[in-house]
């Protein structure tokens, strides 16, 4: 399997749904597109095998799409995650994270994007590769101009 530094991935409501969020987040990656995998889940998945989907690609950071109805899973996954591969860095962006980050226990995130994650994950995966990662877990949203946001629909 190719290895990709990059792992953004969520648990959909159902089979017939995909992520607009995570791909409206890898249009906008710009340079770290090609180091980028998105892989996307059902909440009925077996956790255990979702965490082991994800770590087969030896990611360095794994950013995770929350929502309400998958906060629970989000929570097993980063504790599997972190069990097994400590050193990943975990980011959780999306609605349950960015209005009530601490409803559900995801303590063992490294970073929570609150707001609009376009310029905020890709500035997040930037510092990493410049080894200047922020020192505070939770990342304030950020204006975003829409004239200079590429749009997803490429990535469908």
């Amino acid at each position: 399997m190719n290895q990709k530094d990059i792992i953004l991935t969520t648990f959909n409501a159902r089979y017939s749904h995909s992520s607009f969020a995570l791909r409206y987040i890898y249009a906008n990656l710009h340079e770290y597109q090609e180091k980028t995998k998105i892989l996307e889940f059902v909440i009925k998945t077996d956790i255990e095998t979702t965490a082991e989907k994800i770590l087969n690609f030896k990611p360095k950071l794994v950013g995770i799409s929350t929502y309400i109805w998958n906060a629970n899973e989000v929570s097993h996954l980063i504790k599997i995650i972190k069990k097994v591969s400590p050193q990943t860095i975990i980011f959780l962006g999306g609605p349950e994270v960015s209005y009530e980050p601490f409803r559900v226990d995801l303590d063992m995130a490294d970073f929570i994007i609150k707001g609009e994650g376009e310029v905020s994950v890709y500035e997040l995966i930037k510092n990493f590769y410049t080894n200047t990662l922020p020192k505070h877990k939770i990342i304030p949203p950020q204006m975003v101009d829409l004239k200079t946001i590429k749009l997803p629909y490429e990535y469908y």
